[in-house]
Parts: structure tokens; C-alpha cells; sequence
């Protein structure tokens, strides 16, 4: 609002503030979390939260207005808060709940992908098109890109391949995990294995 973004709060999707206030099936943030600051009950924390924004609106000279199914919490039952560490999340002050990931360089993320699948690097940035090490390299290019902050470049020079290809690659990686649940399980291991690498 202040900004001049939004008109209402609950028009901006990436505050937060709408979920808290209408439900979202598949939030940003961990509502009950956010909402403990506020009260220990759900009913009693966004009533609280609903007075504080109100008072911010009104200090910036804007009306809150009627926010859009405000309503439907007070029909809810009042539930006992219950923040959810299944995350991750994004935090009350914006930080990601999300595991620690040590920063690597395109060589050493490589590397230790390449231990984590047992694997040689030599295979990884062969020209080879045997299915286990083209699926390897979809692995370690999609998880690098999406999870790691490798740059396609570095990657790129590392793995003795043009970007473009590279950004081939991480397409056909996300089609896969998103496709097939096998696929998957191993970004989500692969990951797993990284982190606890790190630590």
C-alpha cells in the first residue's frame, strides 16, 4: 500500500498478508507461525493481526477496506496454534526456513554430486550418452540451478558444455522431476546427501 502496489493488503500475493487472511492451499509462509506474534489461538491471532494492520493503514492515510473472505475466520473454529516444521517457509522477517546450503563452486558442487552418485567426474563431463550418466547430469544440472545458486555458465565451463546445452539440460531435468516420482526421489536425496555434506 504504502508503495502504491496494491490498493488493499490482501491484493498482494507475495506479503503473506493474504494468506493469513483468506487461506491459501499452498502458502509462502507458515500462517500459524507468523500468527503466534500475535495470540495463541488462530481466532484471537488474526483478530489481533487484522487490528494492527488496520492501524497501519489508517496511520498511512489508506482504508483497509472490507478484506476479501475477512469474514470466513470468524466462522472457523479457534484452534490452538500449531506452527508446522515440515517447511520450508518463509519466516516473519523474510528468511527462508529452508535448509542451510553452503556456497560451492560449479567444481566442488560437481564433485560431490559426483560422490553422492558414485560416480567419476571424468563420466559426468564425458561425452557419454548412456542413460545413467545423461540422468546424472539432468540430476546434478537441476539441482545446482534450482536449489545450489550454480550459474548455468559455471556449470557450463566445469562440464565442457555450451550454456545452451546446459539450459537444455535443466529443462529436460525439471520435465523429469516434475514427471517422474523416481526422478525425484533422487533430486530429493541427492539434496538431502549435499547438506548433510556441508554440515
Amino acid at each position: 500500500m504504502a508503495g502504491g502496489l496494491v490498493d488493499r493488503p490482501v491484493d498482494h500475493v507475495l506479503s503473506g498478508h493474504r494468506e493469513i487472511v483468506k487461506g491459501v492451499s499452498d502458502p509462502i509462509i507458515d500462517v500459524d507461525d507468523c500468527l503466534l506474534s500475535f495470540g495463541e489461538t488462530l481466532r484471537d491471532a488474526r483478530k489481533s493481526y487484522l487490528s494492527s494492520i488496520r492501524l497501519g493503514c489508517r496511520e498511512l492515510g489508506k482504508d483497509l477496506g472490507a478484506e476479501s473472505g475477512s469474514w470466513r475466520i470468524w466462522l472457523q473454529p479457534d484452534l490452538e496454534l500449531a506452527p508446522d516444521d515440515q517447511g520450508p517457509y518463509i519466516d516473519v522477517l523474510g528468511r527462508s526456513t529452508g535448509p542451510e546450503r553452503s556456497e560451492l563452486t560449479a567444481e566442488e558442487f560437481i564433485e560431490r554430486c559426483a560422490a553422492a552418485l558414485d560416480m567419476d567426474v571424468a563420466e559426468l563431463v564425458s561425452r557419454s550418452r548412456q542413460n545413467h550418466v545423461v540422468e546424472a547430469r539432468r540430476l546434478l544440472v537441476t539441482l545446482g540451478r534450482e536449489r545450489w545458486a550454480q550459474s548455468t555458465r559455471d556449470l557450463a565451463s566445469v562440464l565442457g558444455k555450451s550454456a545452451d546445452t546446459v539450459t537444455y539440460i535443466q529443462r529436460e531435468g525439471v520435465k523429469q522431476r516434475l514427471d517422474d516420482e523416481e526422478f525425484e526421489r533422487r533430486y530429493e536425496n541427492l539434496d538431502s546427501i549435499l547438506i548433510a555434506g556441508g554440515q
